[in-house]
Formats: C-alpha cells, sequence, structure tokens
C-alpha cells in the first residue's frame, strides 16, 4: 500500500507501559491541546500507563498540517489518528476523547473495530452544538465579550494570527453539518465494539442532555454518568470525579 504523503501529527508519547489495558489515545477537543485539555488526567495516569497524546492539524504542535474544517472535519481527524495508531502499531488502544475529539474518538473506534479497547468520551452529542453557540464563534470579535483574552489564549496555542480564523472556519463546517441534518457520527456509532463510558453534564451548552442520552442509546455497549450541576469541559469542573471515572474504565477486564 503507498505511503501517505500528508505529515504526521505532532505527539508526545509518554508514561509507563504497565497498567491493564495500556496504552492510552487522548483525542483533545476544537481549539485546544493535548496538554491544554488533558493535563491532569495525565499526570494521573503516567505512572502506569503509556500516553499517547497528540495535537490534532492546524492546532498546537501540529498547527503547520494543514486543516480540513468542513462538515467531514471529524472524519479527517480520525484518518489522521488512525494513520498514527498504524505508525505505531498499536495492536490495541484505550480511546479517551473530549468535545470534537469525543466525536472523532467514536468514528476511530468504529475503524479500529476490536483495536479499540475501550472508550471513554464527555462533552459529546452526535449533533451539531445549538445554533447559538455556534453563532458566538461565527462572529467572536462582536459576540465574544472576553475576545482579547481568548484571542491571546488562543494564539499562545497555536500561534500569531490563528484565533479569528481558527473559529470561523469552525462555525462554518458546523453550519455546513447541520445543513446536512446535523449528524456527526450516527453511522459509526452503531458499528463501535469496544465499551463505552460517556459523561455528560447536565449544564453543558454545547451538547443538551437528550442528545447525549441518544447518542448512548446509539453505541452498543454503552452507558451513561450524568453529573447534576455540570457543563462541558468535565475535567476542568470535576476533576477528581472524572479521573477515578477513567481509571475505572480502563482497568476494566476487556469484554
Amino acid at each position: 500500500m503507498p505511503q501517505s504523503s500528508r505529515p504526521a501529527l505532532a505527539y508526545e508519547d509518554i508514561g509507563e507501559d504497565i497498567g491493564p489495558g495500556s496504552p492510552v489515545l487522548l483525542i483533545h477537543g476544537f481549539a485546544g491541546t493535548a496538554r491544554a485539555h488533558f493535563t491532569p488526567l495525565i499526570a494521573a495516569l503516567e505512572p502506569e500507563y503509556r500516553i499517547i497524546a497528540p495535537d490534532l492539524s492546524g492546532h498546537g504542535r501540529s498547527a503547520a498540517i494543514e486543516r480540513q474544517v468542513d462538515a467531514r472535519l471529524h472524519h479527517a481527524d480520525a484518518a489522521d489518528l488512525l494513520a498514527l495508531v498504524e505508525r505505531l502499531a498499536l495492536d490495541e488502544v484505550n480511546l479517551i476523547g473530549f468535545s470534537d475529539g469525543a466525536e472523532t474518538a467514536i468514528i476511530l473506534a468504529a475503524l479500529l473495530g476490536d483495536r479499540a479497547r475501550s472508550m471513554t468520551i464527555w462533552g459529546a452529542s452526535g449533533r451539531v452544538p445549538p445554533q447559538p453557540i455556534v453563532a458566538l464563534y461565527a462572529d467572536p470579535e462582536a459576540r465574544i465579550r472576553s475576545w482579547p483574552t481568548l484571542r491571546a489564549d488562543l494564539e499562545r496555542l497555536h500561534g500569531f494570527g490563528s484565533a479569528l480564523p481558527m473559529l470561523t472556519r469552525w462555525a462554518a463546517a458546523m453550519e455546513d453539518l447541520r445543513a446536512s441534518g446535523g449528524i456527526i457520527n450516527d453511522d459509526e456509532a452503531a458499528r463501535v465494539q469496544c465499551p463505552t463510558l460517556a459523561l455528560a453534564g447536565d449544564h453543558d451548552p454545547f451538547n443538551p442532555l437528550a442528545a447525549t442520552q441518544a447518542l448512548v442509546e446509539r453505541l452498543p455497549h454503552a452507558r451513561l454518568v450524568t453529573l447534576p450541576g455540570a457543563g462541558h469541559d468535565l475535567l476542568a469542573e470535576r476533576q477528581a470525579q472524572v479521573i477515578a471515572l477513567v481509571r475505572r474504565m480502563l482497568g476494566s477486564p476487556r469484554v
């Protein structure tokens, strides 16, 4: 098979390969990086688990890799991650995804089949976020009150001048998805073979709880844990609880 000419994602390969079910692949969310979204989890897991922590195309250490930002962006990310799994010759892998990274994890799990040992996701519903949320990112200069601070934070992660096009292109991609039905990964969700833990905050503005519940029903081997009063970034809001749930999932015997 001919080798792809697409540049490889930048990633960290860290930790100890001694925990049950190691290794673990972390998939960060939109506008983040592996370290920005998962630092507390990395610190908790690296004494026992081998952790593969890539930055997705157009983000962080992979900012120079051209990003496909359209209605197929999650599938493009999954293809990049599958290439990384193949490059590392991983016979099996646990997937952990947050937000857009959780949507991508579902697609990747379907591609991996029985090589996906487990999947833990939060901040996902399989659906485009509500239109008022997407509208904020379509015009962040006018609609996001903390825009100067957010812009500075994003440009520290992804490079000078990256913030505005990153947000507006994502918003356009979400509207393209909405125009085609607003569905991200229904077909793939039905094909996921591995045990799945879905975490949800019942105040997540990006993912109404009913939509996340419907996603879990489409995943054949999934269970949902709802965190009352929590929002979107559950690791930041409920760090100890999320880490404990992740560790329990990783330590569970494969079914």
